[in-house]
This record gives structure tokens, C-alpha cells and sequence, in this order.
């Protein structure tokens, strides 16, 4: 099963968490970090599952944010 790494970004505005996929233009939002980044996989998960293009299968897909600071990384697999 092939896995992609993805970078997820995490933020807060205005009492909301954005979580944010920047290499698929993919965003959601939730109450909590912890929300917003259970919303973003889902939302990961359905841009692949739709995705045409080479490489992106949506099979067994993780997001991480290697490039966040250290209290803003998570994975999500």
C-alpha cells in the first residue's frame, strides 16, 4: 500500500482552528485543534479518493507537518 506525506498546518482565528493541506489546496475548520485536524484527514481522504492525478491514489495517505513549529506538528494517520 503506498502512503504519501503531506504537510498539515494548524492556526487559529478569531477562537477557530484552520487546518490547512497546502500541497492539495485543501482546508477545514473546527472547534478545537484536535477537530480541525480529524476534519482536515476526512477532507484529505475525500481529494484523494477523487484525485486524477499521477501519484495521488488515495490509498493509505498520512498528513504531517514536518515544517510547523513543534507545538503545531501532528500526523494524521
Amino acid at each position: 500500500m503506498k502512503r504519501s506525506a503531506l504537510t498539515a498546518v494548524l492556526r487559529e482565528e478569531d477562537g477557530v482552528y484552520v487546518s490547512e493541506c497546502p500541497e492539495l489546496g485543501v482546508a477545514t475548520c473546527g472547534d478545537t485543534p484536535e477537530e480541525a485536524l480529524v476534519n482536515l484527514k476526512e477532507a484529505v481522504e475525500v481529494y484523494l479518493e477523487n484525485a486524477k492525478e499521477p501519484g495521488l491514489d488515495g490509498r493509505g495517505a498520512g498528513v504531517r507537518a514536518e515544517d510547523a513549529p513543534a507545538d503545531r506538528r501532528n500526523t494524521l494517520e
